[in-house]
């Protein structure tokens, strides 16, 4: 299987999803069969060993994580499952491409396989040989917030406040899909029964990797099915090892939980008022994903390095006590081993790991990386140094090494694990250069990326990686006689260094241990954290959904009406992005009384924390709002908005705040950061050149399009024509439309804002991506062109022939919504011919007839709904279907 069946993974969860329950012994030998059929038919593309798979499509041999995938098989449904319809042929190109078809033996394996018969959920009590099942009760919030009730009630009042919980009820609450057998509903009921014990074990390793305790902190149940967990912040020890966690740590949480929702029950009051929280427990799976990544994993474990300035490193040696400089240069408690070329399994260079002592056992690695293996990044030839250190002998200088960054693991006190990355200055980055490491197990966000916290704990699940010298014999012929002991010091021989490495992996193993975590697999795949954080990740199907909020799928399906039924169909078929369903989620909580009402917790979505509570900010550009009447919302990038991690990372580097709003027009603006991008029509679009853009300067870019209330605050008229009567209700939240080039200028010149240039526009419409649509890859054969339109844009398909109300659909990776869709926008540039040179900060003709309109409006086909496509009209024309955004300069 080739090219389209990759395409389906791309939009669709990868082969990792629901708990993979045990086989009986027919479903075994019929998995059997169907995992040497996709060898023999598909692993050549699509295998999990191909070094780079078709579209990065891989695993297909991994035949029960793919049986309960619901984006590729609906069980006990072969015809409208995705990859029978490819395989029969019912779908094409059919699969496997280029080999024969399957015979109908083999389409009736994988019919069995999937299941032709959706049976019953439960045979009656006392059937002769038919299993029977009774579904465990679903928990919701409600309950939780008895049992935490209950719980602190016992408790001494004094120590109340010091209390805090996580639950896994969201885990248990899942459900198979109605209709399915009684004996897969027990396996799989089985199956998360090991999901839930798998996912306390990795929160509790989170958890206590963000801890300078001596001590691990050991999470108590308080109900008999372990659902809710108690957590004693004074056990959680600050970087200084004295001062425990305070509510501003747990408010650091409270400010990015998406999922804060208050029930208004008399058990949620006193529970506040007890522990002084408007978050009294938060979900376990969450935790572990949003802790084990920047800036929390920072921010909660205290590393120095937030003002981003140099000296990172130096600052956390000063906190563990280690003189790095003193014992290189004397050649006292150092060890070091030299890596070749590519052998380390991360760098892309050779690679330079160094052991320092520390007190009672515990140690502090640091590893060199390059930016190449020639001149000083040739560790045989450069064995020394590195020539940056301070007091470095002259006759070692010449045979110092020049590195561009490196890896930092520490011991903490309670023998698991910290993690620093920095540059060649010690300035503390949240993701590895990808010309420089890599993640070879995809554990964070981005594919083969390695981000600082959940890259290094899932790469070192058995803590030190064994790893011996490859380079001292070779250095020893190299460096001068005169120098050899020196080298020898800090390079002692393998049988040294590998009774080293294994004292450390020992120290950590026994620390995992303490947690219930035992030494079977010490591998990345097998990585409690990692496990779970990927879990977490995986899109959102409608029953996992409806298990979020602790109601019955029946039920569940009731609570969407009106705009969310387009959100329901989604989910039904598993195709909603976990960034999306968090965006979307504050809406269905809104809509549907019955849930409660959205906490004031979770700044991702609008909503401010106390100041007092928000973790410290890096420094702003001091240029920053020196002219600009204008709010911070946010400073940081949320990375669940932010998906583009490479743009967000150079967001941050602006200094600049991400999120702010204009006090003269109450609009929200979003960082748009210096980037380069392809601008035109990509391979298989028509219309434009495609031609390389590079823009120097950031600038921001309204979040929406001008809504009619904006408008008509500043200019005192709406003009839009869908307004009462030609609408129903008199929603100003639409955006304004039948507005002029011309006349915008009036409303630009009022409130200091201007267009965007076309380029700009386009550049953060794509945000990242160089398909025809922001959303990503796009969808492959079967699914139509106006479906994934749908998601991101009102159309002539799903526009009902108006507007609609701005920020109804998903946003890009830049968090901006609208930008295809909804009315079209003027730029400020006159039309003209691109050509195919490269441009800089390109600001369009000097003049012209028309200026230039983007991203499409309700009215047109998804063609014309494009991050490319381009439209004209003379400037002083107004429709029902052309609005604005605004842009403006940082100062």
């Amino acid at each position: 299987m080739t090219h389209t069946l990759a395409l389906v993974s791309l939009v669709l969860l990868t082969a990792v999803s629901a708990p993979v329950a045990p086989q009986d012994s027919d479903s075994d030998a019929v998995a059997a069969q169907v995992r040497a059929l996709f060898i023999d038919k598909c692993a050549d593309c699509h295998g999990s060993d191909v070094e780079k798979p078709k579209a990065a499509f891989s695993g297909v041999e991994l035949v029960n994580a793919l049986l309960v995938n619901p984006k590729y098989i609906k069980r006990f449904d072969p015809a409208n499952s995705l990859l029978y319809q490819y395989l029969s042929g019912a779908q094409t190109p059919q699969m496997p491409k280029g080999d024969e078809p399957l015979t109908a033996e083999e389409l009736a394996l994988l019919r069995a396989w999937i299941g032709e018969n959706p049976g019953v959920v439960a045979a009656p009590q006392g059937a002769k040989g038919a299993p029977s099942f009774v579904a465990r009760p679903l928990v919701d919030d409600e309950a939780v917030l008895d049992l935490i009730h209950a719980d602190l009630r016992a408790l001494p009042a004094s120590d109340r406040s010091s209390y805090r919980y996580v639950t896994y009820t969201n885990l248990w609450n899942e459900r198979l899909p109605d209709g399915v057998v009684a004996a897969e509903q027990m396996k799989f009921q089985q199956a998360t029964d090991e999901l839930l014990e798998s996912t306390r074990l990795g929160f509790a390793k989170m958890l206590n990797s963000l801890s300078w305790a001596p001590r691990m902190v050991i999470p108590k149940a308080i109900d008999k099915d372990r659902l809710v967990y108690r957590i004693d912040l004074r056990g959680m020890l600050c970087s200084d090892g004295r001062i425990p966690w305070s509510d501003a740590h747990w408010e650091m949480l409270c400010e990015r939980y998406p999922y804060g929702r208050t029930l208004g029950v008399k058990q949620e009051d006193e529970v506040v008022q007890w522990l002084g929280t408007s978050l009294p427990f938060v979900r376990a799976d969450w935790f572990v994903f949003v802790t084990s990544r920047p800036p929390l994993y920072h921010d909660l474990l205290g590393l120095p390095g937030g003002d981003g300035k140099p000296g990172a490193d130096a600052l956390l040696e000063q906190m563990l006590g280690v003189d790095v400089s003193k014992n290189i240069l004397e050649g006292v408690h150092i060890a070091r081993a030299g890596i070749r070329d590519k052998q380390s399994g991360v760098s892309q260079h050779n690679r330079l790991i160094e052991r320092h002592e520390l007190l009672d056992g515990a140690y502090y690695w640091k590893s060199y990386d390059f930016g190449d293996s020639v001149g000083a990044g040739n560790l045989v030839l450069h064995p020394l140094g590195p020539a940056s250190i301070e007091g470095l002998p002259d006759n070692q200088r010449e045979f110092s090494f020049e590195h561009a960054g490196g890896e930092i693991i520490f011991s903490l006190p309670n023998g698991l694990q910290g993690y620093l990355l920095v540059t060649a200055d010690g300035t503390r980055i949240n993701d590895g250069p990808s010309k420089i490491v890599f993640d070879r197990d995809d554990s964070a966000d981005v594919k083969g990326q390695i981000t600082n916290g959940v890259s290094c704990i899932a790469c070192h699940s058995g803590g030190i990686n064994l790893k011996l010298d490859q380079i001292r014999d070779g250095a020893m012929k190299i460096v001068p006689r005169g120098l050899r002991d020196e080298l020898a010091a800090l390079f002692p021989a393998n049988e040294a260094m590998d009774r080293m490495q294994k004292a450390d992996k020992a120290r950590f193993m026994a620390a995992t241990a303490q947690l219930g975590l035992v030494a079977d697999c010490d591998q990345t795949q097998c990585e409690a954290v990692r496990k779970v954080a990927l879990r977490f990740a995986e899109n959102v199907t409608f029953e996992r959904a409806a298990a979020e909020f602790g109601v019955g799928i029946a039920d569940f399906r009731e609570a969407f009406g009106g705009k969310l039924k387009a959100l329901r169909a989604q989910l039904e078929t598993g195709a909603v992005s976990r960034a999306e369903f968090i965006n979307r989620f504050r809406q269905l909580v809104g809509d549907n009384p019955d849930f409660g009402e959205v906490s004031s917790c979770g700044v991702a979505h609008g909503v401010a924390a106390p100041a007092a509570a928000r973790s410290p900010a890096p420094a702003l550009n001091s240029r920053w709002n020196s002219n600009w009447d204008a709010e911070v919302l946010r400073q940081d990038p949320d990375p669940l908005v932010v998906t583009d991690t490479a743009a967000l990372a150079r967001m941050v580097a602006t200094k600049l705040p991400w999120k702010v709003r204009d006090r003269k027009t109450g609009i929200v603006m979003l960082l748009c950061p210096p980037g380069e991008f392809m601008m035109g029509s990509s391979k298989g679009e028509p219309d434009e050149t495609e031609h390389h853009v590079s823009l120097t300067k950031a600038f921001y870019l309204g979040e929406t399009e001008v809504t009619q209330a904006q408008w008509t605050a500043r200019m005192g008229s709406n003009p839009s024509y869908f307004q009462p009567p030609n609408t129903a209700t008199a929603d100003t939240n639409r955006p304004v439309e039948q507005v002029s080039w011309s006349t915008i200028q009036e409303f630009l010149a009022a409130t200091g804002m201007r267009l965007p240039t076309e380029a700009e526009w386009e550049y953060a419409c794509r945000a990242g991506t160089s398909t025809p649509f922001h959303s990503g890859p796009g969808f492959p054969n079967g699914t139509t062109q106006d479906g994934l339109v749908s998601q991101i844009a009102w159309f002539n398909s799903n526009g009902g022939g108006i507007t609609h109300a701005v920020g109804g659909k998903a946003a890009n990776a830049f968090g901006l919504h609208d930008m295809l869709g909804n009315v079209w926008e003027w730029v400020n540039d006159w039309y003209g011919d691109y050509g195919s040179a490269a441009q800089t900060n390109p600001a369009g003709p000097g003049g012209g007839s028309g200026r230039v309109l983007r991203g499409g409006a309700w009215s047109n086909r998804a063609n014309f709904v494009r991050s490319s496509y381009r439209s004209v009209i003379t400037p002083d024309k107004t429709y029902f279907n052309i609005g604005f955004r605004v842009a403006r300069a940082p100062f």
